[in-house]
């Protein structure tokens, strides 16, 4: 019998993070823990779906912390705003609607999906 949505309204969300965005530019190791992440995210979907577990990843890009701006030279900090397609710094505050989203209804059929959140990064 098919379970309707309300079934999994107490079903378990799965959240992973990697960072890099997506990795582009990034050396060979780097990419290679992406990839990693990205592949343990997708993994499983299949396996605990019929359960109503959904696993998804966030890959930011930089984003600016306390230990971040104490050692980064300011120069590259900059350059990194001038790649993106949003040009102001990353804040972990960024984040929270990707995060609040993933654990929501509102993405109840979204699984084994990857979700930049770098400003449009990517793109350039």
């Amino acid at each position: 019998m098919a379970a309707a949505a309300s079934d999994f309204d107490l079903a378990a969300r799965v959240i992973t993070v990697t960072g890099g965005g997506s990795g582009i530019g990034k050396v060979y190791s780097q990419r290679l823990v992406i990839a990693g992440v990205v592949g343990f995210t997708r993994a499983p979907v299949r396996e605990v779906g019929s359960d109503g577990i959904r696993v998804n990843c966030i890959a930011p890009g930089l984003t600016l912390s306390e230990a971040q701006i104490a050692t980064s030279d300011p120069a590259h900090l900059e350059k990194r705003i001038e790649g993106r397609s949003i040009r102001r710094p990353q804040v972990p505050e960024n984040l929270v609607g990707a995060v609040v989203f993933l654990l929501s209804d509102a993405s109840g059929f979204i699984t084994g999906q990857t979700l930049l959140v770098d400003g449009g990064k990517v793109f350039h």
